[in-house]
């Protein structure tokens, strides 16, 4: 007796549910019925003259892109190098790349990005690359927080002295410095 009692109840459930959705249904195929659609291809009339042409701006950008190779870590744990930003604009940095090569293993590396002497720095963690017969390490990325007036400082660190080559690319867009 219960299980005819919540099948009944289970039922009547379904039937209120079918029965809420035709309303709905049909007021909206009564709409859509409604509106004009356009078939085929339809011809577009621009009224301006040719003493009031359509406006169109096509801003012109500036683009900024340098790469420093380097070889070390035969002295030292740090490795560091500037980009100079050209005078009178200001580098909207967008993108870091660096890549770097040891002999060594066990050996890894990390850059610090710094602009302006500004005491905030981007520490960036480099992350090995396998299938090579030495230790390849990459760091790739968007990076745009940075709004350089005077110069990016990069420096590259490394838990071990040993030999290594690599080179860091910097890029973004020049904008006015006013």
């Amino acid at each position: 007796m219960n299980k005819n009692f919540f099948a009944n109840r289970f039922g009547l459930a379904i039937s209120f549910v079918c029965l809420s959705l035709f309303p709905s249904t049909f007021a909206w195929a009564g709409a859509a019925g409604n509106t004009a659609s356009a078939q085929g291809p339809q011809q577009v009339v621009v009224a301006n003259t040719a003493a009031q042409p359509v406006p169109v701006s096509t801003p012109s950008k500036d683009y900024f892109q340098s790469t420093i190779d380097f070889t070390g870590c035969t002295s030292q744990i740090n490795v560091s190098t500037d980009f100079t930003v050209p005078a009178g604009k200001k580098l909207a940095l967008q993108y870091v790349n660096v890549l770097v090569s040891s002999i060594s293993p066990g050996q890894t590396f990390n850059i610090v990005v710094q602009a302006n002497q500004d005491p905030t720095k981007f520490w960036l963690p480099l992350s090995p690359i396998g299938g090579f017969s030495n230790n390849q390490f990459v760091w790739a990325g968007h990076h745009n927080l940075l709004l350089v007036t005077d110069k990016v400082h990069v420096v590259l660190s490394t838990n071990q002295i040993s030999f290594c080559i690599g080179s860091v690319t910097v890029s973004g867009e020049l904008v006015s410095a006013q």
